[in-house]
């Protein structure tokens, strides 16, 4: 269909030409599996390989810690996400964010919630800090006893143990941190709190590990305020200064003195843990000038426990990297596939590139790309149109422009615009004052028809297909030559599979007639029948015609009426099973029972309408461009794809290079276990080097098999 119209439809001459490496593709039918087939898969797969999608944790102000910091609650992602604070690693999501542990688990908590200055831990002894630090019975207010040192008078910090009655004591002079046994009087230990620059806060606490103290310190160095960053005026020293600051917190754990190096220039308010004091968690932020900010996430544990958590994000403030646009559509024709324009951009914003890129579905034959000017000059403009398939690459045609034009691709003759490329042959369509012509290796060759206003359609065998309203024509697409056209012709339909089973359907006068187009004659005739539109099955032995509100599916055989349905919409395709038929406009709005004529169930009406992107032509595939994604309206299911590869998100199977570290995979029932497993560990069950051609042509695509036996030789390995 011309682009003045619809989408343009192309066409593939596939007997003619092969468009891939390594010779012909099989046209059989893919054997569907036997029930008992299906069954006997299922007794082995009996434990189930779950996939689980890596997010990092941002915002730490929505967090919430589970018993002992084991596991960490967010729903900065919409949902309720939990993950494995020693490995970082995402267990799983809860689809409703105001249930389960993020409601349950107590959120972090900042260092001064830490501290315990006035009861201890069990309620029974309080501080009397008038004179020194004397320990006080809670119930009864007598004191029981004072602390034996010198210097309790002029102390900066008390907290009480998380359990128990021991104290921490903190001075600023002479910095030191002290522990004390309230029940006997006794000074436990002492440690220095090594201070190298001036003391800005200091707070005492107790974690996990023990007394903990957190201070932020100060340091300055001359600078020069024109080339060096963050250069302030000293006016007491009338120079010019760089302050930097260090948080630090120092840990007297049993096992020794832990210190950290929290950095940044935050305060100690900033600084967060979890309500058990496991972990300390921080973020700093420094930018570098003439090149951007970097701002990273700590998550440091207590008492020497590490974690997976964090992350790094740099934001340039120039972008030196250079950016890419992609434009594509859906081009059907007997080849459907998914043809994309690539414009590359450097960090300047020219353009220094052009290419493309073509998915072909139908036939399977997955990614192709190829580029079109590799070295363009700066401030260049470009017009590119991406046509067929043919051989190993797109044809295309158009032109870029600096102080001059230069064309690419595939140039009309003089005064000619080029309509259309078809796949396969490569047969050129053109319009040349208002006269359609047709080029191939035979030069040109006029046809007898109006180029303003013609539809065409190529076919897979070979066929060109015209109709401007009054005349109806089939050509060879290679030499031009065909029958006389046809002027009793009201309306033509490709049937949305016609192209690649080469036939039309076409509305006349005398009724609806189904026309093969390599002999041209009429396959099936419908006397008086009417349509505003029409279908074929995948296997093309049944049509089904819309009029008026009324669906009825026909054997082409034997042109009996093997059902009918009352539906409401102005276009219909066949499901790529064949068993049920989609009617809507424009899109898929009804689902129809193709033996019955029985309305089915909305549920996979919502999964196509849930799906993003651009519907082909056929309403077989949804592609969207921005992530990858091809959705088959035949179940909802969605493959991710790349220039290397595909792969199924639901079961994690892939072909050509495995899933990256974003996607993680899970062994059995236990939806609380850790995801300890990459692509490559579980090779041998998800890889299937065939999983393009599946998905594309319709294959149900089970789960992999994995057993008792395969869990036990899997973890043998990992030990291993």
């Amino acid at each position: 269909m011309s682009d003045r119209m619809r989408t343009t439809a192309l066409s593939f001459a596939w007997a003619l030409v092969a468009c891939h490496r390594g010779g012909q593709v099989s046209t059989d039918p893919v054997p569907t599996p036997s029930p008992l087939a299906e069954a006997e898969a299922a007794e082995v797969a009996t434990i189930p390989i779950t996939v689980v999608f890596q997010l990092e944790a941002f915002t730490v102000e929505d967090w919430s810690f589970g018993p002992g910091g084991a596991r960490l609650a967010s729903t900065e992602h919409g949902d309720c996400s939990v993950w494995d604070v020693d490995s970082g690693r995402l267990i799983r999501t809860f689809e409703d964010e105001d249930s389960g542990p993020c409601e349950e688990w107590p959120a972090v908590v900042s260092f001064h919630d830490l501290q315990a200055s006035e009861q201890s831990a069990d309620k029974e002894l309080e501080l009397d800090t008038t004179k020194g630090v004397a320990i006080v019975d809670a119930s009864s207010g007598q004191k029981l006893r004072d602390l034996n040192c010198p210097d309790c008078a002029s102390v900066d910090d008390i907290s009480w143990s998380r359990e128990g009655h021991l104290l921490a004591l903190a001075w600023r002079d002479a910095a030191r941190l002290e522990v004390w046994d309230a029940d006997s009087g006794t000074q436990q230990r002492v440690e220095s709190i090594p201070i190298s620059g001036e003391i800005d806060e200091l707070e005492l606490g107790w974690t996990a590990g023990g007394a903990t103290v957190a201070w932020v310190e100060s340091s300055q160095t001359e600078c020069d305020e024109e080339y060096d960053y963050d250069c302030e005026r000293d006016e007491a020293t009338q120079t010019y200064v760089h302050r930097s600051y260090d948080r630090k917190i120092l840990v007297a754990a049993e096992a020794g003195v832990e210190l950290s190096h929290t950095g940044g220039e935050g305060s100690i308010a900033d600084l967060k843990f979890d309500a058990e004091g496991q972990w300390a968690i921080w973020t700093t932020s420094y930018s570098v000038r003439r090149m951007g900010t970097r701002t990273q996430l700590y998550v440091a544990g207590i008492a020497g426990r590490k974690s997976g958590l964090g992350w790094t994000y740099d934001e340039e403030d120039y972008n030196y990297s250079g950016t890419a646009e992609h434009e594509g559509r859906w081009r059907s024709d007997g080849v459907t596939h998914w043809a994309v324009s690539s414009c590359y951009y450097d960090n300047i914003g020219y353009i220094s590139e052009l290419g493309w890129g073509t998915f072909i579905v139908e036939p399977a034959l997955g990614w192709r790309p190829g580029e079109v000017v590799d070295d363009l000059s700066y401030s260049s403009e470009f017009e590119l149109e991406l046509f067929g398939f043919v051989g190993d690459a797109l044809r295309f045609s158009g032109e870029y422009c600096g102080e001059s034009c230069t064309p690419i691709g595939t140039p009309p003759p003089p005064n000619c615009q080029l309509l259309d490329v078809a796949s396969g042959h490569g047969s050129e369509l053109l319009d040349c004052a208002g006269a359609a012509f047709l080029r191939n290796t035979g030069g040109l060759v006029p046809l007898p028809i109006d180029s303003d206003t013609m539809d065409w359609w190529w076919s897979r065998g070979g066929a060109l297909v015209l109709d401007d309203g009054d005349n109806f024509m089939i050509l060879d697409a290679v030499t031009g030559t065909g029958a006389q056209p046809r002027t009793d012709v009201v309306s033509v339909f490709d049937g949305k599979l016609g192209p690649e089973l080469d036939r039309v359907v076409v509305v006349s006068a005398g009724g609806v007639e189904l026309i093969d187009l390599g002999s041209g004659a009429a396959i099936l005739t419908l006397a008086k029948a009417q349509a505003e539109q029409a279908a074929l099955s995948p296997t093309g032995d049944r049509l089904a015609l819309l009029d008026r509100g009324q669906l009825q599916v026909v054997d082409v055989a034997s042109g009996e009426v093997l059902a009918r349905a009352a539906v409401a919409g102005e276009d219909l395709a066949f499901r790529q099973d064949g068993d049920a038929l989609f009617v809507g406009t424009g899109e898929p709005e009804q689902l129809v029972d193709a033996r019955t004529g029985e309305l089915l169930s909305d549920e996979l009406l919502a999964k196509i309408s849930e799906a993003r992107g651009d519907l082909d032509p056929s309403w077989r595939w949804i592609m969207d461009i921005e992530t990858d994604e091809l959705v088959r309206t035949l179940d909802g299911r969605e493959l991710r794809l790349a220039e290397s590869g595909s792969w199924l998100p639901d079961t994690g199977q892939y072909s050509g290079d495995a899933p990256g570290s974003e996607v993680t995979f899970r062994v059995g029932e236990d939806p609380w276990a850790l995801p300890r497993y990459h692509a490559e560990d579980l090779a041998e069950w998800l890889e299937r080097p065939d999983l393009f051609e599946a998905f594309v042509t319709g294959e149900p695509i089970p789960p992999p098999n994995f057993s008792a036996a395969d869990l036990a030789r899997l973890e043998t390995k990992a030990e291993d």
